[in-house]
């Protein structure tokens, strides 16, 4: 049964990208105002699914008149060739999120291929965070990556915390940087009032994870029953079920008193459903960089070994907080200023 599964769910896939393909060729050559929209995810990070969702609510109300091809990783991967007779001056824009760097190497390559495949188209970067491990694979992976980069001479890249924005500064000195908030920030907030009393845990498994003990809060919360989830799911996600299963996982988050989270967009995912959150950090920095445009919201809280008596009792006791992008739609006007300037 098992194989069966995997078979049809391969079989699925090869659909899916012939008609990701047959779409991106039809919309090229019907619109003459199109922005292309590169490293679109299929994978089951619902983080990066939100990205998606929040990066198309972004340009369609920026740029109504321009139709947004949405181009999958693979697909710049595998039909460059393809994709440079179709492409050819206009805009490309490539998602977000945190894959820049040494972690995740067919993300980076992507990126490189789309910087050689096109230099003299404009691009643009949105928000990401960008990390390469210190070590010395991160040192040949970074070293590779700036003689790439550097190549390109219309290049800018959004960062969304202000340690990335520093590093590129620092070490990408070619490169044009901006600070911009992650894009799910872009989303406004619901507001559930149904509360199960209990706790979720919202821990990551991935190369990303720092090992933390949990237990350690046992005392604190002792009085409450545990859920867990996780922000990624075990099956691809594709159109027509995206908003649904973001959504849904959303909804699943506003049902609880209290989310314990060490994933960027657990912690993003809480201050949507306005469920108080306790987050913990990860390998990069990206959770605290992130951390520093809501800080403001008390619903909110970092992990810190210090304080973490007071800030569960706060959060525990805190009332649910509406979170609407008019907060922070001001931080996103240097981007909207670049894409215009350059389509």
């Amino acid at each position: 049964m098992k194989l069966i599964k995997k078979i049809m769910s391969k079989i699925f896939y090869f659909i899916m990208l012939f008609f990701s393909i047959c779409r991106i060729i039809l919309y090229s050559l019907t619109y003459k105002k199109r922005i292309y929209l590169f490293g679109i995810p299929v994978h089951g990070n619902l983080g990066d699914q939100a990205i998606l969702i929040s990066e198309l609510k972004f340009l369609d109300d920026n740029f109504k008149d321009y139709k947004i091809i949405l181009v999958e990783s693979n697909i710049v991967l595998k039909f460059n060739l393809l994709l440079k007779k179709l492409i050819g001056k206009s805009l490309i824009l490539i998602s977000g999120g945190g894959f820049l760097g040494s972690l995740w190497m067919e993300e980076e390559k992507m990126f490189r291929k789309t910087i050689q495949n096109f230099p003299n188209n404009t691009i643009i970067v949105l928000p990401q965070t960008i990390y390469f491990s210190n070590d010395d694979y991160g040192l040949k992976i970074l070293n590779d990556s700036k003689k790439i980069y550097s190549s390109h001479k219309n290049l800018y890249i959004c960062c969304r915390e202000i340690y990335s924005h520093d590093f590129m500064k620092k070490e990408f000195k070619n490169c044009c940087t901006l600070l911009i908030p992650d894009m799910v920030l872009y989303l406004d907030g619901i507001l559930n009032l149904k509360n199960l009393d209990k706790i979720l845990f919202c821990i990551r498994k991935d190369k990303e994870k720092i090992e933390y003990d949990f237990k350690t809060l046992d005392s604190y919360l002792n009085n409450y029953n545990h859920d867990y989830t996780d922000t990624v799911i075990n099956k691809n996600v594709y159109f027509f079920d995206r908003n649904k299963i973001l959504f849904s996982k959303i909804e699943q988050f506003s049902n609880y008193k209290l989310v314990i989270t060490d994933r960027l967009h657990g912690m993003i995912f809480s201050l949507l459903a306005g469920t108080p959150c306790l987050v913990y950090e990860n390998k990069s920095y990206k959770i605290k960089g992130v951390y520093k445009w809501i800080n403001h919201i008390k619903t909110v809280k970092l992990y810190n070994e210090n304080t973490i008596t007071k800030d569960l009792s706060n959060l525990l006791r805190a009332k649910r907080y509406k979170y609407s992008k008019t907060e922070m739609s001001q931080n996103y006007n240097k981007l909207i200023e670049l894409i215009k300037n350059n389509l």
